[in-house]
């Protein structure tokens, strides 16, 4: 699963727990810490890390 590799390899990478969403077609209202959110779309799904 591409939502679970990327969540334990930021956790092993750069501490602390991260959560990951990848989809087609999702809604999100997160709360983050500044500069710890990433957001880009891979081919047709879109990838949230914070």
């Amino acid at each position: 699963d591409v939502a679970t590799d990327l969540k334990k390899n930021f956790d092993a990478a750069y501490g602390g727990t991260w959560h990951c969403v990848v989809g087609a077609n999702y809604g999100s209202s997160i709360t983050h810490q500044t500069k710890y959110l990433l957001f880009f779309q891979l081919d047709q799904a879109h990838v949230l890390i914070f």
